[in-house]
Order: C-alpha cells, then sequence, then structure tokens
C-alpha cells in the first residue's frame, strides 16, 4: 500500500475516493491503518463477503486472497478492473489514475 500512499494526492487530485477492503476484521483493520498512518477508507471483510462478490481468488499455494482493484464510476459500474496473479503483481499508479475520469 507504500505505493499508493506515496500517490494519494494524485488519487484526490482526480476526485477519487481510495477504499481498501481488508480480509481482516475491524480491530485489526484500524490498528494496521493507525499503526501505518494510512489516508484511506478501510473496509473489513472477514468473512470473505466483499470477496467473493467481486470474484476475488483465493489461492492456497499464494498463502490467501489475491489483490484485486476496481475503479468503480460514481453510478456504481466497474470501469477497470484488474486481477493479481500473485502479491507483487500490482498495477502502476499512473495506469489507475490514468483510468479515472475527470
Amino acid at each position: 500500500m507504500g505505493q499508493m500512499q506515496q500517490d494519494y494526492n494524485k488519487f484526490i487530485a482526480k476526485n477519487a475516493s481510495v477504499v481498501v477492503i481488508t480480509p481482516h476484521d475491524a480491530e485489526k483493520t484500524l490498528k494496521y491503518f493507525s499503526k501505518n498512518n494510512l489516508p484511506f477508507y478501510g473496509i473489513p471483510d472477514p468473512d470473505h463477503k466483499i470477496a467473493n462478490l467481486y470474484k476475488q481468488q483465493w489461492k492456497l499455494t499464494k498463502l490467501g486472497l489475491m489483490p484485486a482493484l476496481f475503479i468503480i464510476n460514481r453510478a456504481g459500474k466497474i470501469v477497470f478492473s484488474y486481477y493479481s496473479k500473485n502479491m507483487k503483481d500490482i498495477p502502476a499508479n499512473d495506469l489507475i489514475i490514468g483510468q479515472l475520469e475527470n
């Protein structure tokens, strides 16, 4: 999340909100966000209900949920999605920011 945090102002400049869905409970999510001073919204999803809705992949060999990224416009439509192959397979912020509507 460091890269996303580093470019957070670029997301805000595009009038975007950054929301991170975590596979942890509320206490662990709050503790992590506070400890790392993350400016995003964090939503706990310990039962993977949100992850399942968006068909986020679970891979036991990769030790859990694979990162997934979605850009959802204000009308609620997914306009960009990216399903990672592993924990390091995260699209560059410039690619994501380029997908945002002004």
